[in-house]
């Protein structure tokens, strides 16, 4: 997602934010090579709900490190761009995707029969041992695959690669599910939906953002909805933060939304919160 989404905010995958100055850039590293083994992670989780059913139908995992990581100045979307700069995306990835695995444990989250969606760097997929790595997981945890969802961002190149593809349509025939995150902003064509395997989409919340003012941005997100659902995709909108937007939203024909208003990322340790709010019912 994005509104507070592991960009500054929420997702695993980003590589197109602004780095630190130079010094912040060498320390922030030095700290990011140790937070996974240090125990310095410090996963988020965001509400996603679905209104048609009235309750919240998944959680995406969001990355965060402990305030004692010393990385405090740093958005947590410019440590995700220097991890996968700086060959750490895949310890970092893999620790988030565990800790995704954890959660499916917890018995309110199975009680509730959630989701959980977590963000997987395309840089991630070049690993040729990251499918046996999530089966492994998967199977050392005990939970079924398609109680996880991958989101994949646009902002790196999907379509021209045929190694990918095929790992995609692998993890899919695991039973994963997979979702195109941050929708209409990075590269992805047309021909990505034909021919990826994805069951989700997610619009970006810079559509959302201004839906109440743009008509251009209404249109949009109306278009993305129909695209969507002509491809037999459930359809996502981010960053939804204001009772208006989501009136908006939802009159266009959207019922699963993420964003503010129903949630802010919270820590894993304290998901009460979500269950007691009137989204949860």
């Amino acid at each position: 997602m994005a509104a507070d989404h592991l960009r500054g905010v929420d997702s695993l995958s980003l590589g197109a934010s602004p780095v630190p100055p130079s010094l912040a850039r060498l320390q922030a590293v030095q700290r990011l090579k140790g937070i996974v083994g240090e125990g310095l992670l410090n996963p988020h989780a965001q509400p996603i709900v679905d209104l048609r059913l009235d309750r919240i139908v998944a959680l995406e995992l969001l990355f965060r490190v402990s305030p004692i990581a010393g990385l405090s100045g740093i958005r947590p979307d410019q440590c995700i761009a220097l991890a996968e700069e700086t060959g750490g995306i895949d310890r970092i990835g893999l620790a988030m995707f565990q800790a995704a695995c954890t959660l499916l444990t917890d018995p309110v989250i199975r009680q509730r029969e959630l989701a959980i969606n977590v963000n997987l760097s395309v840089l991630q997929l070049r690993s040729p041992n990251l499918l046996p790595q999530l089966r492994r997981v998967v199977r050392q945890a005990g939970v079924p695959c398609d109680a996880i969802c991958l989101e994949l961002t646009e902002s790196h190149k999907l379509d021209a690669d045929p190694d990918l593809l095929r790992l995609l349509h692998d993890l899919a025939d695991c039973g994963f599910r997979l979702a195109l995150d941050d929708f209409g902003t990075g590269y992805a064509s047309l021909a990505v939906l034909r021919s990826f395997p994805f069951s989700h989409v997610k619009v970006d919340r810079s559509f959302v953002a201004d839906i109440e003012h743009a008509p251009r941005s209404r249109a949009l997100c109306q278009v993305m909805l129909q695209m969507g659902e002509a491809c037999d995709l459930t359809v996502t909108a981010e960053g939804v933060e204001t009772r208006e937007q989501a009136d908006l939203l939802i009159a266009m024909g959207y019922s699963r939304l993420q964003g503010f208003l129903f949630g802010r990322p919270r820590p894993i340790t304290e998901l009460e919160a979500f269950w007691s709010s009137p989204s949860a019912a």
